[in-house]
C-alpha cells in the first residue's frame, strides 16, 4: 500500500491546488484562505481522508459526516501552526498550561472512569469529587513562588497580615 500523506502536507498541497499563487512561508493562510477558498481546501482534504490517501487516526474515516465535521478545524489548525502556511512565524500557544492535569495519569484515568459511570449519578458524583480534588492539588503544585518587597507594603496592611499569622 502506498504511504499515506501527513495531514500537514495534505493541507499545504490542497492550499497550493486551490490557490496556486499562495507564497509559502510568506502569505498568512488564515488571512488568505477564507470563504469559498477554505471550503474548497476542506473538500479536497475530506476526499483525501475518505479515500485513504491522507492519514487520520482521530476519527472513523468511513463515516463521511464525521470526516466533514473534523476537517475544517484540522485545516484551521494547520493554517495556524505550519510555518509554510502562517507566514513563516513560530506558532505560539494562546493559553499555555490551561488544560489542568492533561498529562496526569491519575486524572486521565478518573476522567475515563467517569465516562464509564455516566449513567450512575451517585458513582459519578464520587468520581467527580476525586477529579476536582486532584485538579486542585495539581493547580496548587503549579503555584509559583512570588517574591515580595515587604518594605513597599503599607504598615497598616503588614499589621493585619501579622495578626492573621498569630
Amino acid at each position: 500500500m502506498e504511504e499515506q500523506l501527513k495531514q500537514s502536507t495534505a493541507v499545504i498541497n490542497a492550499v497550493m491546488q486551490v490557490k496556486p499563487d499562495f507564497e509559502q512561508n510568506s502569505d498568512v493562510g488564515l488571512d488568505v484562505i477564507a470563504g469559498e477558498t477554505r471550503k474548497a481546501v476542506c473538500a479536497i482534504v475530506t476526499a483525501g481522508i475518505v479515500s485513504g490517501e491522507i492519514r487520520c487516526d482521530k476519527i472513523d474515516v468511513t463515516d463521511e459526516a464525521a470526516v466533514k465535521k473534523y476537517v475544517p478545524s484540522m485545516v484551521s489548525n494547520w493554517l495556524r501552526k505550519s510555518p509554510k502556511l502562517n507566514g513563516g512565524t513560530a506558532h505560539k500557544i494562546k493559553n499555555p498550561g490551561s488544560r489542568a492535569g492533561s498529562g496526569d495519569k491519575a486524572l486521565k484515568n478518573m476522567r475515563a472512569l467517569a465516562k464509564v459511570h455516566k449513567d450512575n449519578p451517585e458513582t459519578l458524583a464520587e468520581i467527580q469529587k476525586h477529579i476536582d480534588e486532584r485538579v486542585a492539588t495539581l493547580k496548587a503544585e503549579k503555584v509559583k513562588h512570588i517574591e515580595l518587597d515587604m518594605d513597599a507594603i503599607p504598615d497598616s496592611l503588614k499589621a493585619v497580615l501579622e495578626a492573621q499569622q498569630d
